[in-house]
């Protein structure tokens, strides 16, 4: 009888510490208080965070999904913007209105970066957006009650 042994314990040690970090990786993104999403080159969904789910696809699931069929409408001035981004360029929208794919606009800052494989090609791009609806509301509300203060004092001033 002929036996081979094989220390495969590294191996192993290497699979697990590759699967901790992939899942360490997912649970950030998914949990990104912002709403984060990762494409490949022909714009499917790779990961997403909770917050482009809710605010771009109502909950879908999107794995493998393109974002051409997640919104079929999207405007025809974002075609050139994901290509550049595809081609390698960094763009960047500090502030602006953008359509959802339910018709209503979002006050929001956006930003596209290509991604890169190992080899240095491009393998898709990256987008995140910060919905700026709560400083919205919250500068509504600041006006809102620096107007009443005023008018009030106004007002007790004209008795």
């Amino acid at each position: 009888y002929l036996g081979l042994i094989m220390d495969v314990t590294n191996e192993l040690e290497a699979r697990r510490a590759e699967t901790l970090a992939r899942a360490q990786l997912e649970a950030f993104i998914e949990n990104a208080p912002i709403a984060v999403a990762m494409f490949d080159n022909a714009m499917r969904h790779l990961a997403y965070s909770r917050c482009w789910q809710h605010d771009f696809c109502k909950g879908r699931e999107l794995q493998g999904v393109p974002i051409y069929e997640v919104d079929p409408m999207i405007e025809p001035s974002w075609r050139p913007i994901y290509e550049r981004a595809l081609a390698g360029s960094v763009e960047i929208c500090p502030e602006g209105l953008v359509p959802k794919p339910d018709g209503t606009q979002m006050w929001m800052r956006w930003e596209l970066r290509p991604w890169h494989n190992a080899d240095g090609s491009i393998g898709g791009r990256d987008s995140s957006v910060q919905n700026h609806r709560s400083l919205i509301a919250a500068a509504n509300k600041e006006l809102s009650q620096t107007l009443s203060s005023f008018f009030h004092t106004r007002l007790k001033h004209s008795e």
